[in-house]
């Protein structure tokens, strides 16, 4: 299913193939108010695609203005919060 969503980041208007029922879709738009996480209603899809479907976000948006997983160093990161 086409899908297109406008990023929160840039206001531009993206669209995504993704492989989705529009009942799963509906889902997704309206999980606040079911309870529901987006990971549980559509776990086979990639972290990439239920960040579009939440915010428009796409990979190089994504990469653009938080850098890639790659850059993200372990040992200098302390969680001031820890859970």
């Amino acid at each position: 299913m086409q899908i297109t969503k406008k990023s929160i980041l840039t206001g531009e208007e993206h669209t995504m193939e993704i492989k989705i029922t529009p009942e799963q879709l509906k889902k997704v738009e309206n999980r606040r108010e079911l309870g529901l996480k987006i990971q549980n209603i559509v776990p086979f899809l990639s972290p990439d695609e239920r960040e579009f479907l939440m915010n428009g976000i796409v990979p190089e948006e994504s990469k653009k203005y938080f850098g890639d997983d790659d850059d993200y160093d372990d040992e200098r990161y302390v969680d001031e919060n820890p859970r």
